[in-house]
């Protein structure tokens, strides 16, 4: 339960997809600063009618690189549908349309102790380097990889894509998922080859976030917890599958051998039990 913020008497509107790893992000942002959100959770592709009111109609200029890749009438019927990706963030004053913009939201309205972004300019530097490197590799990533191995699952996809969202949308799911199935296949490149390289981009992050916690230190950067620990757990969590994720995830047993075996392995690295100490901690920090 989150404890209202006098600041804040109306609650913010949070739009998302219930198993977003930028979505995950987003709220444990809010939580950890007891900002009061109502989640409204739409799966794919009704998170868009929920946002037509922000972008009416896409134009081709605003498309996205991954938008692009669909075929000519996908794309067609995601300009008529309008709407965008989320998270988006929608609070009595502003609307804010992307993770970085509701943490930078968060953090411009917490306390000294609670802030995401370091005041000290050197700090804040890196941690800014790190959130665009983990939001640019890591999380397309972990994405890919990921939908790779359960886009062909309906059976695991489901509960990820349909946790909390209206009745109606878990009963149009077997309409629906054929054409979002083709739909993802195509914007996100999805193929052995790409999974693989994904898989070598995520181990790389890896070695990375390991590096930097050689030497001991508690937090990616400084001495206090930021913008960069939270986008790297959140965004590191589907590998890793830790325990107070968003939604409830699939038990790992559940998954294919292969996706599996992967799991286990980033599990026992250094960033893997990083990202696992950083859920458990997860209300202490």
């Amino acid at each position: 339960m989150v404890k209202p913020n006098s600041n804040l008497p109306i609650p913010a509107r949070l739009i998302t997809i219930p198993v977003s790893h930028y979505c995950e992000k987003t709220r444990w942002a809010l939580t950890r600063l007891q900002i009061p959100f109502v989640e409204e959770r739409h799966m794919p592709p009704f998170h868009r009618f929920a946002t037509r009111s922000i972008v009416k109609r896409m134009s081709s200029d605003d498309m996205s690189e991954a938008e692009r890749n669909l075929s000519p009438i996908n794309r067609f019927i995601g300009q008529q549908v309008g709407g965008q990706s989320v998270p988006v963030l929608i609070t009595p004053a502003e609307i804010l349309k992307d993770s970085d913009e509701i943490l930078r939201y968060v953090d411009a309205i917490a306390s000294e102790d609670q802030k995401l972004y370091p005041t000290n300019p050197e700090h804040r530097q890196q941690v800014e380097n790190l959130v665009k490197s983990f939001n640019s590799v890591l999380g397309p990533a972990v994405r890919l990889w990921a939908y790779f191995y359960i886009m062909d699952r309906p059976d695991l996809l489901q509960p990820l894509w349909c946790q909390g969202v209206p009745w109606f949308e878990r009963l149009l799911f077997p309409m629906a998922f054929p054409w979002m199935r083709s739909n993802v296949l195509q914007m996100y490149n999805i193929s052995e080859a790409s999974a693989i390289a994904a898989h070598e981009s995520i181990c790389k992050t890896f070695e990375i976030v390991e590096n930097l916690l050689a030497d001991g230190r508690t937090y990616l950067v400084g001495d206090q917890f930021s913008a960069a620990d939270l986008t790297f757990a959140t965004l590191a969590a589907a590998v890793v599958m830790p325990v107070g994720y968003g939604v409830k995830l699939p038990d790992i047993s559940e998954l294919p051998t292969a996706m599996e075996t992967s799991i286990q392995q980033l599990r026992k690295t250094v960033s893997g039990e990083f990202v696992f100490r950083l859920y458990q901690e997860r209300d202490a920090i």
